[in-house]
């Protein structure tokens, strides 16, 4: 039974994402094309595991500097009603799936060792509280403004193309599809 409703939930989700997705941005460059290294990089940058960041569970903990909810977080941002704090999953085939603290938000992306990128970004448009509302807005204002990573340990950071920090994440698990 309970599989059942997840594919109709998962149904209802993609019917609900608005079509109005922008066209994908240009491919990321090969690491062949040329021996630059983006700034702010470390010299271990040759070294990034792009595998490591997937089929994880990333729940979101800090947006813009601000922290974000855990499920029990006193002083925290907003969680969904039953608890669930907003997460990013980056799964096979370069499909993003994201939960935002109320809606469900998919797009696809592109990584490699120099870079991450997400595109075609669309959500789902339920209502929730108005605070819930405000991070989901954060979030996906933030999605596009991605364009490298890194990973330490369980805890992964999203940073804009001037790099700095737009999204911390710590692993929360491995991602359910």
């Amino acid at each position: 039974m309970a599989a059942v409703l997840i594919v109709v939930l998962v149904l209802v989700g993609a019917w609900a994402m608005h079509e109005s997705a922008p066209p994908p941005r240009p491919p990321l460059p090969s690491a062949a094309m040329d021996g630059a290294t983006p700034a702010g990089a470390a010299g271990a940058r040759a070294e990034r595991a792009p595998a490591a960041l997937l089929g994880v569970r990333w729940r979101l903990v800090e947006l813009d500097g601000k922290p974000v909810a855990a499920p029990t977080g006193a002083a925290m941002a907003p969680t969904a009603a039953d608890g669930e704090p907003p997460w990013l999953g980056l799964a096979p085939g370069s499909q993003l799936i994201v939960f935002g603290g109320c809606n469900r938000i998919g797009g696809t992306y592109q990584l490699d060792e120099r870079a991450l990128r997400f595109d075609r970004l669309r959500s789902t448009r339920r209502a929730c509280a108005p605070p819930t509302m405000q991070l989901e807005t954060e979030l996906l204002a933030a999605l596009p403004q991605v364009n490298d990573w890194r990973l330490s340990g369980d805890r992964l950071e999203l940073l804009d193309a001037a790099g700095r920090p737009r999204l911390r994440f710590e692993s929360a698990g491995p991602l359910a599809l």
